[in-house]
């Protein structure tokens, strides 16, 4: 947990570090098929950041692993990881995601 954020002051705090472990747990409880998967610290510390109350950093969490898919990517068969992969290396972005690559230009902007 340390690592996460390390210039972040909240989570050099025991306390920040606490409420990243509790909303992870919960999180590992409410989905054992998931769990814990390495990672998933980072969008839980910046969803911790943003939102007021562990509960909420939580839903938010459910909510994004969820309705929004990302928990393909966490699952241990990291399927949705995977499509993205293959179609990256074939030049292709997955079905409704960015590839987020900006590739640049000869001759400057």
């Amino acid at each position: 947990m340390p690592r996460t954020f390390p210039n972040t002051r909240r989570f050099h705090a025991e306390e920040g570090q606490a409420s990243l472990r509790n909303v992870l747990r919960a999180y590992a409880a409410y989905d054992p098929e998931v769990a814990y998967c390495q990672g998933m610290n980072f969008l839980t510390g910046l969803l911790l950041t943003y939102l007021p109350t562990e509960g909420q950093a939580f839903a938010a969490l459910v909510v994004l692993m969820e309705d929004r898919k990302l928990r393909s990517f966490y699952h241990r068969s990291m399927a949705l990881l995977q499509v993205g992969e293959r179609a990256r290396s074939n030049g292709q972005g997955a079905p409704g995601m960015s590839t987020g690559v900006v590739r640049p230009t000869r001759g400057g902007a």
